[in-house]
């Protein structure tokens, strides 16, 4: 009765309808003179009367082919109007495949649900179960078969996995992430922040063996992970059964994890791109039809440059850079719709030019990325489905916490977390500033008190262990973490978790030469600007930085680009150890206080050959103590001004004295953070009184901002820029300042990111 054409995989295909007794035909008619019968499909039950509506489709009138390139589903599709049943008949056609991929990244131990004032509970382990239970029940319901993956950092320190820590293993978040059920875990680097040792009883606690993944980390040299690679609960990739598809996963790890964690004796390939290829290359010839990268790099960008010199790579998920993709029609948490910062999935060529979805979600357990993909019989990638997004954790969308979860994990780490809470050691008159994009880039007074509690803890504790008085502390930004401004009023214990959750050992380094202690400044503050974690907050001493100067480079544990950026550098004593960028010649050796993790190098901090002693309290014991102790309960405005009390002066051409601290020219040192999502900092120099005023423009030239004009003394000055209403983009800052008949103009570029 009818007849439709269809190609498909290259080959030709004739569908034939038989009205009378219902059904269609297949014949592969590529050789049009010796067709070959393919198939016969009918869906009429003939146990049943004609008549009856359960007899199925009954007599084909009329077909359409529907190549894969314009199907919805991404499948060849035959449509079959059917005159008697009155009915239409879809049937999907070829050996298409679809996989719904439910994936996530960065939980970070944040186990527990938040409540959002007005819209409800979100986030938390045990909601983000149901709704990862939800979404499987829908792929199952459509046909599709899903995998799910995590892209790492599956702990992070903190109070909720302390209470892991204290109560010993079986650990918690892993008990939840098992109930979850996943497929395979990248390895990130947070996995790595207690040690190989603490790593392996995380991954033992699974009550499910899945693999932990990555291809460029060799672990050999630590026995526990060894014994674990040796069976399989670490490899560098694996093959999953879906549907009798066979998926290769392989994982990725940051090439910087030694200077951001600390994992010992694993050693770190710096080769992503050939370590990963040459294991996907090996999953291919194991016969994996689809191949996903699930990867820590630290940011979407870094993927997005890794995935052009690939080949074979299917799917990619990020993780790391904590990045929302969404589309217009996504349901987004209240306040996230101005984070959007690209489409989900975000599309990039691979070597041989083709498209490789990309993915990533925002970590804390607050969604789940969904993206359902459709491959052909020769597992090429044919469609993304509109139906693909990020999906909230949200009790307001019908999601309840999984029981099982609640019971086994979320309570009793809610108990512990409470018990924290309750227990006020000290109280603060003053706001303490650790966000992330300023205690990462400039002094603040948080990282003043922190500084000063190691300080303070190891002048405590270095008769006991025989050693020398500490001179100095030095504390890296990145290792505070609570990335908010602790507001006036009392301070919990759980608080001091949150500003240091790694539980790294204050430590006191001895005798660092003076020169060697120049080397960790320049370090400490080569990447201003960049929300760097190697950011040095300090105690004991002050420092002169010029960031127009060069910034110092270190690659594999030397110095390869010699640093220009600490101009001076002064004990609290009237020292001077450094002047106009040079170490004083009679300058005496130091007796540094910090962490183990950076006196065994990490961010990249060279102490040389200096020995050093763990004092065995940990960072946050260290601040408990300090807040009750040192500082009596109270936190005092005049001890700990809101910007800090000046121990780090970030300038442009800056060259303080003891005669003088006069600018010695006009310089802008740039807007930080940058790129910033609400406000930055524009810092400048001037060399004497100046009628100063600030434009900021966006990319078509219309004025976004205009800072009336303001008088300013000679010295260094910051101006803070507010891009509340702005939108993602680049801007164009003009800063003039008039003085003594001339005029001085700087113009830079500013990101927003959403």
């Amino acid at each position: 009765e009818g007849i439709a054409l269809g190609e498909i995989d290259g080959r030709t295909y004739a569908f034939v309808g038989l009205e009378r007794i219902g059904g269609v035909m297949v014949y592969d008619i590529t050789d049009p003179a010796a067709p070959v019968f393919v198939e016969y499909v009918n869906n009429r039950d003939f146990s049943v009367d004609a008549t009856s509506p359960d007899a199925g489709d009954l007599g084909p009138e009329g077909l359409v082919f529907i190549p894969g390139a314009d199907s919805p589903t991404g499948q060849p599709l035959l449509v079959v109007s059917n005159e008697i049943s009155g009915t239409v008949s879809i049937y999907g056609v070829g050996g298409g495949f679809t996989l719904t991929i439910l994936h996530n990244n960065d939980g970070e131990s944040n186990l527990l649900t938040d409540a959002i004032d007005g819209f409800g509970d979100v986030g938390g382990i045990a909601l983000f179960a149901d709704v990862v239970d939800e979404l499987r029940a829908e792929a199952d319901a459509d046909g599709s078969a899903s995998i799910t993956l995590s892209s790492g950092d599956n702990f992070l320190a903190g109070a909720e996995f302390n209470a892991s820590l204290d109560l010993g293993p079986p650990y918690f978040d892993a008990l939840g992430l098992s109930l979850v059920g996943y497929d395979a875990l990248a390895i990130g680097n947070h996995e790595f922040d207690f040690g190989p040792n603490v790593l392996a009883s995380f991954i033992t606690s699974f009550t499910d063996p899945v693999p932990f993944l990555s291809a460029n980390l060799d672990v050999s040299a630590e026995p526990a992970l060894d014994a674990l690679e040796s069976v399989g609960r670490i490899a560098e990739s694996v093959i999953v059964e879906k549907d009798g598809r066979l998926i290769g996963v392989v994982g990725a790890t940051t090439p910087d994890l030694p200077f951001l964690s600390s994992p010992r004796n694993v050693v770190v390939l710096e080769d992503v791109q050939a370590e990963v290829q040459a294991e996907v290359d090996a999953l291919r010839a194991q016969g994996a039809e689809i191949v996903i990268l699930i990867s820590h790099l630290q940011d979407i960008d870094e993927d997005l440059a890794l995935l052009p010199l690939l080949r074979g790579v299917d799917i990619a998920i990020a993780g790391g850079g904590d990045e929302l993709l969404a589309n217009d029609d996504d349901l987004l948490l209240p306040g996230d719709e101005s984070e959007v910062s690209g489409a989900y999935p975000l599309l990039v060529s691979d070597a041989d030019g083709e498209d490789v979805p990309v993915v990533t979600t925002p970590g804390s357990y607050r969604y789940v990325g969904r993206l359902i993909v459709t491959f052909d019989a020769a597992g090429d990638l044919v469609a993304v489905s509109d139906e693909s997004g990020p999906v909230r954790v949200a009790a307001a969308d019908g999601f309840a916490p999984d029981p099982e979860i609640v019971e086994v994990v979320t309570d009793p780490v809610a108990a512990y977390v409470a018990d924290l809470i309750a227990n006020e050691i000290g109280e603060t008159a003053v706001p303490l500033d650790g966000r992330r994009s300023q205690i990462r880039n400039t002094e603040t007074n948080l990282g003043d008190l922190v500084a000063d509690a190691y300080l303070w803890q190891a002048d405590q504790l270095n008769e006991a262990f025989g050693l020398p008085d500490p001179d100095v502390a030095i504390a890296n930004g990145g290792g505070i973490r609570n990335d908010d401004i602790i507001a006036v009023g009392p301070i919990s214990e759980f608080e001091t978790f949150n500003v240091l959750p790694f539980g790294n050992f204050v430590t006191l380094v001895e005798a660092v030469p003076a020169a060697q202690f120049k080397v960790i400044l320049e370090n400490a503050y080569s990447l201003v600007g960049q929300t760097g974690g190697r950011f040095g907050q300090i105690a004991g001493f002050t420092v002169f930085v010029d960031t127009t100067g060069t910034p110092q480079v270190i690659q594999d544990g030397e110095v390869t680009t010699p640093g220009r950026r600490v101009q001076r550098v002064v004990l609290d004593d009237g020292t001077v150890l450094v002047d106009d960028y040079e170490v004083v010649g009679d300058a005496p050796a130091v007796n540094v206080t910090t962490l183990n993790f950076l006196a065994t190098g990490g961010d990249q901090y060279l102490i040389g050959d200096a020995a050093f002693t763990t004092l065995g309290v940990t960072d946050q014991q260290a601040l408990s103590r300090y807040l009750q102790e040192g500082v009596g309960g109270t936190v005092t405005a005049a001890a700990y001004p809101e910007g800090g009390n000046g121990r780090i002066v970030i300038g442009g051409t800056t060259v303080p004295t003891e005669e003088a601290a006069t600018p010695l020219a006009f310089a802008v040192d740039g807007a930080y953070p940058n790129p910033f999502a609400r406000s930055t900092t524009l810092a400048f120099a001037l060399p004497a009184d100046a009628e100063v005023t600030v434009r900021v423009y966006d990319v078509l030239g219309r004025e976004v901002l205009a800072r009336p004009a303001e008088v300013m003394a000679p010295g260094t000055h910051r101006v803070s820029l507010d891009a509340n209403g702005w939108a993602s983009g680049v801007y164009v800052y003009r800063l003039t300042a008039e003085a003594a008949g001339q005029t001085h103009v700087a113009t830079g570029r500013m990101t927003v990111v959403r």
